[in-house]
């Protein structure tokens, strides 16, 4: 069995869309469903429980939680995961909408190797683009640099300037990679416990990055499925993103950093700084383009 952990923050509005392509996956009959809310207002909450009233029938189960308060994105995925009784795991997010194959297509490449710990599909933008989060590798000083730089953007298919969001592979191949999205990520049950799960210091981004980073310490690669699909309208949990939610953004870089090098002080003093900086012009930016259409803003 499946079990799929959906976690909802004022989600109603791409939840059913969501659910509706779970169901009509070709493994639908082994999944159970596991919807955790992160204390949304009571109307999208009501309206969370009447869209899910009325897939009980297409699944194996339906469990569904709401949380008294919102604690952040991975300390609700890891309440769903102790609800879950499936050998495989998925983290899914509610704006995903997957293809009748794909859950079925990565359980497969994931069942038929030991040394896989998680396997994640291509991740395809509204505009069909790809969304690049959806393989990439464990953020170094360097490829940041060239990423937050537009570098890597200069020169996309070098290796060296563009490590960070490896554009210089291709996007509907299969390879190992270093770090996958946590919008659609497979793995065995028994492994997310064993590696303690998603990282609760993360209020929001980076936990995912973390959990890669986890995994391979335990030994097992994180293989990129590029020919499994699905279609990330990406802002789903909330909408367009706040000011909050980008200071979030960058304050995971900085957790990630302090977590990954301990006795770094001088390179977590540059990447506080940085993050800072890059936080600031962000916030700006975004609320330059309010009222912008969202296909201007996508394409920006």
């Amino acid at each position: 069995m499946i079990s799929v952990v959906l976690v909802t923050y004022q989600s109603h509005g791409v939840l059913e869309p969501c659910v509706e392509h779970l169901a009509s996956c070709t493994s639908a009959h082994r999944m159970e469903l596991i919807v955790i809310d992160n204390a949304s207002a009571e109307p999208s909450w009501e309206k969370t429980k009447r869209i899910l009233s009325s897939y009980e029938s297409r699944f194996q189960s339906i469990k569904v939680q709401r949380l008294a308060e919102n604690r952040g994105y991975a300390h609700a995925n890891n309440r769903g995961a102790e609800l879950a009784a499936g050998e495989f795991l998925l983290l899914l997010n509610p704006d995903v909408f997957v293809e009748p194959e794909t859950v079925q297509r990565s359980l497969s490449v994931l069942q038929q190797r030991d040394d896989l710990g998680a396997v994640g599909c291509r991740l395809e933008l509204p505009n069909g683009s790809l969304d690049k989060a959806c393989r990439r590798s464990l953020p170094t000083l360097w490829n940041s640099f060239t990423r937050f730089t537009r570098l890597a953007h200069v020169f996309p298919k070098s290796p060296w300037f563009a490590g960070y969001n490896l554009t210089h592979l291709p996007d509907r191949g299969s390879y190992a990679v270093g770090c996958l999205c946590g919008a659609f990520l497979l793995m065995q049950r028994d492994l997310y416990q064993n590696v303690g799960g998603l990282d609760e210091d993360y209020f929001m981004y980076g936990e995912d990055i973390a959990l890669c980073q986890r995994i391979q310490d335990f030994g097992y690669l994180l293989w990129y499925e590029g020919t499994a699909n699905a279609v990330h309208l990406k802002g789903g949990n909330g909408g367009k993103k706040s000011s909050q939610s980008l200071k979030a953004f960058y304050e995971a870089m900085d957790i990630y950093y302090r977590k990954t090098h301990p006795n770094s002080i001088l390179g977590a003093w540059i990447v506080k700084f940085a993050t800072r900086l890059l936080c600031q012009v962000h916030v700006r930016k975004s609320n330059s383009t309010i009222g912008v259409p969202a296909e201007e803003r996508l394409a920006q």
